[in-house]
């Protein structure tokens, strides 16, 4: 993912307006930090971040830095304290914060990491020479075990002089240091991330936001521990004075009502950018348009869950023989069957021949979570399927009812295909 990204160059759930209200958050003189921007994954959290992290610090008139550190690309190393303190030493301009701050995260690493410790010189400094010399020198020499100890009880005032280096630069420019990709780091390491950022909590000017789906670092905690989800969450909560949520609504500029539901949005944004004649037909007729808006709000489709069900209609559809001159009922079905194998629905691989299997997909086609007027098309879906009844338009089988069976043999015949195609995640 690119990191120049801007609300300019793409905004398309309208998320502009809340970034803002953030940075009006941040400008506050409240103590708000650390705070966490809560979001279930595939919304869209990590874009967001970066935009938010450009829009800070090409609009605030560098009161602010703000600096972004990938929680997930640095869990293989024990030392979360050494990872953030990397990401300030290559992210903050002034040469002398850059001398003092190596020097005194050398003494750090000494103390905590002897062994092994020159791995991480070149990710710590990268091409710096003069100060990978500087480090270099604070790992010298053969100490013993006893020294080593000597330096260990050294470390509290070593990092007492950090939080102080960082309170005095920070008086001069904020900073604001987002957090991102916790929720896929290893629940040690996440802990011993929260344990780290106390250290800096009490810093005015040093802000603090993490970007995370909290119900799996909930989850990921509570297992780590073996306590309950409410036990997890009250760990948790002590490390946080702010969760706020991204939103899930597209928000109009120009109203605070809710437009549309985000992942809607999104289908019909990348609908916008494809240039598969098969797919445009489908998705410019109402009744396809009206499914799959029913079907991604019903089963709360996330923003990475839709990029995978669009990509799936891109590839299994021109699979299906003489798409374009079938039924509409039919074509309907298709579109179903395709949206389940999409969220690998549990019943994808246990329909057989055997009709009297079909049942078990009939709980999917119920309504929930949609707000819609007249008929839904997943009911229709539903009632192609299921349904005898002669109340199905006349236009969604060319003006006749085909029979229950066909019905339900073109179901079983077009999964037992497509199945057979299957994205890994």
């Amino acid at each position: 993912m690119k990191k120049n990204l801007t609300f300019e160059e793409r905004d398309e759930f309208n998320r502009k307006p809340f970034a803002e209200q953030i940075i009006t958050f941040l400008a506050s003189d409240s103590e708000i930090s650390p705070i966490v921007i809560d979001g279930a994954w595939g919304t869209g959290k990590s874009e967001f971040c970066l935009k938010l992290i450009n829009l800070i610090n090409d609009q605030t008139d560098q009161k602010f830095r703000a600096i972004y550190f990938d929680a997930f690309s640095e869990d293989y190393f024990s030392q979360p304290l050494i990872s953030l303190l990397s990401v300030l030493y290559r992210n903050w301009p002034n040469e002398r914060f850059k001398e003092e701050l190596s020097k005194h995260a050398g003494r750090i690493l000494k103390a905590t990491l002897k062994t092994g410790a020159n791995i991480l010189i070149d990710k710590f400094y990268g091409d710096s020479a003069k100060i990978v010399g500087t480090f270099s020198q604070e790992l010298s020499g053969d100490e013993t075990f006893s020294t080593l100890f000597q330096e260990r009880s050294t470390l509290e005032d070593t990092m007492q002089k950090v939080v102080q280096l960082i309170d005095e630069k920070t008086q001069e420019q904020e900073l604001i240091l987002f957090i991102d990709e916790l929720d896929r780091c290893r629940p040690d390491y996440t802990i011993q991330l929260f344990e780290t950022i106390k250290h800096f909590q009490s810093l005015p000017k040093f802000k603090i936001i993490f970007v995370a789906n909290m119900e799996q670092v909930i989850s990921s905690v509570g297992h780590m521990y073996g306590i309950s989800k409410e036990s997890a969450t009250t760990y948790l909560n002590k490390f946080f004075k702010i969760i706020t949520r991204l939103p899930p609504h597209v928000f109009s500029s120009e109203t605070t009502e809710k437009s549309q539901f985000t992942s809607v949005e999104y289908f019909h944004v990348l609908s916008e950018k494809c240039s598969s004649q098969i797919m445009l037909d489908i998705i410019n007729q109402i009744p396809f348009k009206s499914l799959i808006d029913e079907l991604i709000q019903s089963f709360n489709f996330s923003l990475r869950d839709v990029e995978r069900f669009f990509m799936y209609l891109k590839i299994q559809l021109p699979l299906v023989k003489s798409f374009n001159s079938l039924d509409a009922g039919y074509q309907l079905i298709t579109v179903f069957i395709i949206f389940s194998i999409s969220r690998n629905a549990p019943w994808i691989y246990s329909i057989s021949k055997n009709n009297e299997s079909l049942g078990s997909i009939s709980p999917d086609l119920q309504i929930r979570n949609v707000k819609h007027s007249g008929i839904s098309l997943m009911h229709q879906v539903h009632q192609c399927l299921f349904s005898d009844s002669p109340e199905l338009p006349n236009y969604f089988f060319n003006g006749w009812i085909e029979p229950l069976s066909s019905r339900q043999n073109f179901f079983i015949k077009t999964l037992s295909n497509l199945r057979n195609f299957v994205m890994l995640r």
